[in-house]
């Protein structure tokens, strides 16, 4: 019982001293004591449906920091940004939403940049709305300014992020 207790004792205390060595996750910063530090980017073409995305995306950080995050086109595009929708400076950080099933999104930080991505425009509205909901702690209790739960915060940042998400049901709409 003794050898076990001081077997275990060994363990916890190496666990502890890894895990301490370990870098710290990167962070992404979006906005820090109110004022952006990112830009929103979509694609010189975007479809209405992408730019709608971009803007409730741009509204919310406005809401929840008082950062006003500007939404710009991707040739005007440097720094670190949050990517909304297929452009070409997506597929330059070689992220693609293409196998994805209709409706299907991808939420990734790459590079230091933040990608909200869908395999079509609902896609691309369902990761701005899921990002906003999982990430920033924006949720929507009934339709109105009434049913709006949104925090606040100056400072806006997040982890790492690798997360893709397809519908359960082929067609959301029929169901």
């Amino acid at each position: 019982m003794v050898r076990s207790a001081k077997i275990f004792s060994f363990l916890f205390i190496i666990f502890f001293l890894l895990g301490s060595f370990c870098p710290p996750a990167e962070k992404f910063q979006i906005s820090k004591n109110g004022k952006a530090l990112v830009s929103i980017v979509i694609a010189d073409n975007a479809s209405g449906e992408t730019v709608f995305a971009a803007t409730e995306l741009r509204d919310y950080i406005k809401k929840i920091s008082g950062a006003v995050v500007n939404i710009i086109k991707e040739k005007a595009s440097t720094g670190k940004n949050i990517y909304v929708g297929k452009s070409n400076a997506v597929d330059a950080l070689k992220v693609s939403a293409e196998n994805l099933e209709k409706e299907g999104f991808i939420i990734q930080t790459v590079k230091g940049n933040l990608i909200l991505l869908g395999h079509d425009d609902a896609g691309t509205q369902f990761a701005v709305y899921t990002f906003l909901e999982n990430y920033l702690g924006v949720r929507w209790l009934w339709p109105g300014e009434l049913g709006e739960v949104v925090p606040t915060n100056k400072t806006i940042s997040i982890g790492a992020v690798n997360e893709t998400q397809e519908p359960h049901y082929k067609w959301r709409r029929r169901m």
